[in-house]
């Protein structure tokens, strides 16, 4: 179980239930005891009744039965008996015994003793006890109940008792819910802290976290800033790793054209170089975007950029034959850097005017909280089958037009470093590519 929500909840649930069942045991025991006394003490004073009637008429079957004036003596088998030995063995007994008489041991002490016996229809409990009277005569005195009555009582008190339990289970469960939710609560502030941390707005404060997950606070600070270093590091590195190849390019490209005034043919390795240098960008690129400080930051009005590219595309010897139509709101802004955005849609565009025949469309609009921008043309378009390998670094589907296949993959790299999607389908409008980008 590796969820600490669900260990706390399962382990506390566990423990409140066990303590709960624990409890209610012990509970039903002690009260069974009690249940059991106040069985004994309504023998006990039943007998004392006895006792006292048979003080006043001695061995008058008749006056002693009137003397006893609980209803249920005198209901055959009522489960309520009373029976008196006397000392030349006269026996009377209440007529709910009819013509049975109660079991007894062989002798019965002065004081009373308790014991459970099969009555005349059932199981009783008996009261026994001999007495001496004033007059010097000892007698027997029994009285005895079916466990009927202490059956009822012990059932109620479980009803009762589960009851209780019940809602107690029930509100020890919900405050174990409410304890857990209140004990991670810092683990959850945590956790959204450093996502905030983790976009650039600095380290995460210690005082306001519990004392038992500040460390945990302190050591990721520290893994924040020792990230936020690597990160600056490899931009730093990536920045000068382009200005150190830009000059060996731009000579090795100088040399090349040369060769080519004196007829040199140097299409194999002016191709080369194109590749090259589209790796190199490409690395840059995925380098410069690593983790942005903070995106929501650096919003880029999306209008302005696509104006500045449509207006250097339409300047291309290439697109002179283009319809190159845009339409987007002035409002606009994509969470990305500029210089980010322009290699996506400029890698986008260049592609588009490689395959369209005479128009491409690129329009924008909100969705929600996040911008969608698509590019479409009239072109060939791509098969749903060779998505895929578009996509992929150096992918070209179609060697015949000039290019190093690595456009696509630049923008789809970008596009998620940002958090964003790129999709690409076929185009209902145009009938060719349709890219669909979706950027916060």
């Amino acid at each position: 179980m590796r969820s600490l929500r669900r260990r706390a909840i399962v382990s506390g649930g566990l423990i409140t239930l066990s303590s709960i069942v624990v409890s209610g045991l012990a509970i039903y025991v002690a009260f069974d005891v009690v249940a059991q006394r106040q069985f004994n003490r309504v023998l006990a004073s039943r007998q004392l009744q006895v006792l006292t009637a048979l003080e006043r008429v001695g061995a008058n079957q008749t006056a002693l039965s009137s003397l006893m004036s609980d209803p249920a003596y005198a209901r055959p088998y009522s489960g309520t008996y009373w029976e008196v030995i006397g000392p030349d063995r006269q026996l009377m007994a209440s007529r709910s015994l009819f013509d049975n008489s109660l079991p007894r041991p062989a002798a019965i002490p002065h004081e009373t003793v308790f014991y459970d016996s099969m009555g005349p229809v059932r199981t009783v409990r008996i009261a026994a006890r001999s007495v001496t009277l004033t007059n010097g005569q000892t007698w027997q005195i029994l009285v005895a109940q079916s466990f009927a009555e202490l059956n009822a009582e012990r059932a109620a008190i479980r009803r009762n008792l589960l009851l209780a339990l019940g809602i107690i289970a029930i509100f020890a469960l919900a405050s174990s819910l409410g304890q857990t939710a209140a004990v991670l609560r810092p683990l959850a502030d945590l956790r959204s802290d450093i996502l905030k941390r983790w976009q650039g707005e600095g380290p995460i404060e210690l005082e306001q976290y519990p004392t038992e997950v500040r460390p945990l606070a302190t050591e990721i600070n520290e893994l924040l800033q020792r990230n936020r270093d690597i990160i600056d590091r490899t931009r730093r590195q990536g920045a000068d790793l382009a200005h150190a190849l830009k000059t060996p390019s731009s000579i090795l490209r100088n040399e090349l054209e040369g060769l080519r005034r004196l007829g040199q043919d140097i299409s194999t390795a002016e191709a080369a170089l194109d590749r090259i240098d589209a790796q190199i960008r490409r690395s840059l690129a995925r380098v410069r975007a690593v983790r942005p400080a903070d995106p929501m930051a650096d919003r880029t009005a999306l209008a302005a950029t696509v104006q500045r590219l449509l207006r250097l595309f339409r300047s291309l010897p290439a697109a002179e034959h283009l319809t190159l139509e845009e339409t987007i709101a002035p409002d606009l802004r994509v969470a990305m850097d500029a210089e980010d955005l322009e290699e996506v849609l400029g890698n986008l565009l260049d592609n588009a005017v490689k395959w369209s025949r005479a128009r491409i469309r690129l329009a924008a609009r909100r969705e929600g909280e996040r911008v969608e921008i698509t590019l479409e043309d009239d072109g060939p378009g791509i098969a749903e089958a060779d998505v895929a390998q578009a996509l992929r670094p150096g992918g070209r589907l179609d060697t015949s037009v000039a290019g190093t296949g690595l456009g696509l993959s630049i923008a789809t790299d970008l596009v998620q470093v940002y958090g964003g999607t790129i999709a690409l389908t076929r185009s209902e409008a145009l009938g060719g590519l349709k890219v669909t980008l979706h950027l916060g």
